[in-house]
């Protein structure tokens, strides 16, 4: 009994000297708690560039939608371009959108005309496709038989559902689909919470601030999560994600394969936040909640967001 005790004290004394390298590792890193350098500006501006795209995005957009995310990425941007660093793709990619939002013909006339001077003086070095494009579902699902690398880049995120039913199996096919995903030591710790109700889907969705403007129109939402039960002592304290991580993309190509349109939304909150998701009572508190995926059916023509990616240099270390 004594030894056990002492184990245990062990361990979770392990435990607490690794978290607190990890707080003392990301405090030192993360973009919050440092200088603006320039990853970290990169970093801001993509977040505040891909606001715009998912307003881009919207069947009915808003009049000037985002003002203040506009105000703040140009900022961003002049911050950027005062370290003398050259520009990244990706910052390029926020400049063109920049330029489309001043352009749009809902906004022209009431785009604050401080703030148009600010756009304008702005250099725009190269033209990119930027903000959204025009789908149709046809289009969207063309390559669900195609070759892999046709099927992955077909895939975009959906924001915008038709009122229409996704049948219970053909998401239970989905969730088989993504059963092949691998797992730590084949511990297959991830579960899917599947919604149906709109009271139930509503109140989970009031927690996660990413769907505004389409979260009412998700048909069905799948809550991701990984089972802390099945991992064991102090290596293992980030696992739940990686296996969560791996087993969302999973399920998200299997979405795609079978024609359900489908949009992620990040759980990235804080303890009462956490706390209050789990008091609704679907979601036991030894699960970890991974992500949210928002589904249904698209309509016969819908707009996406272009969600540019990095040129592939930036992704690339040789050695």
């Amino acid at each position: 009994m004594i030894i056990r005790k002492f184990h245990k004290l062990h361990i979770s004394f392990n435990l607490l000297m690794e978290y607190f390298n990890d707080y003392r590792i990301y405090n030192k890193y993360n973009a919050s708690s440092m200088q603006d350098i320039r990853q970290h500006l990169e970093g801001k501006i993509i977040a505040h560039y891909h606001v715009l795209e998912k307003g881009f995005s919207h069947p009915k957009r808003k009049v000037c939608f985002s003002l203040p995310i506009v105000k703040s990425l140009i900022n961003l941007i002049n911050k950027y371009d005062n370290t003398n660093a050259e520009r990244t793709y990706q910052v390029e990619v926020a400049v063109n959108i920049l330029k489309k939002y001043s352009l749009l013909s809902t906004n022209i006339n009431c785009i604050p005309i401080e703030l148009e001077k600010n756009i304008k003086a702005i250099n725009l070095n190269k033209t990119i496709q930027v903000g959204s494009m025009d789908f149709s579902s046809d289009f969207l699902f063309r390559h669900v038989l195609s070759s892999f690398s046709d099927f992955a880049t077909s895939r975009f995120s959906v924001r915008n559902f038709t009122e229409k039913n996704v049948p219970l199996d053909i998401v239970l096919k989905a969730i088989k689909i993504a059963q092949k995903t691998p797992s730590v030591c084949n511990r297959q710790t991830c579960k899917v919470h599947i919604l149906t109700n709109r009271n139930d889907i509503n109140k989970h969705l009031s927690f996660q601030t990413g769907n505004r403007g389409y979260g009412h129109k998700i048909n069905k939402l799948l809550i991701v999560t990984s089972d802390m039960y099945l991992f064991d002592g102090p290596k293992e304290r980030n696992q739940a994600f990686t296996d969560g991580g791996m087993f969302s993309m999973s399920l998200l190509y299997a979405l795609h394969s079978l024609k359900i349109g489908a949009v992620t939304l990040n759980w990235a909150y804080d303890k009462q936040q956490n706390s209050s998701l789990h008091s609704l009572g679907v979601i036991p508190k030894n699960q970890k909640v991974i992500v949210f995926v928002g589904i249904g059916f698209p309509p016969a023509e819908f707009r996406v967001a272009t969600s540019t990616r990095r040129d592939i240099k930036d992704l690339v270390n040789i050695v």
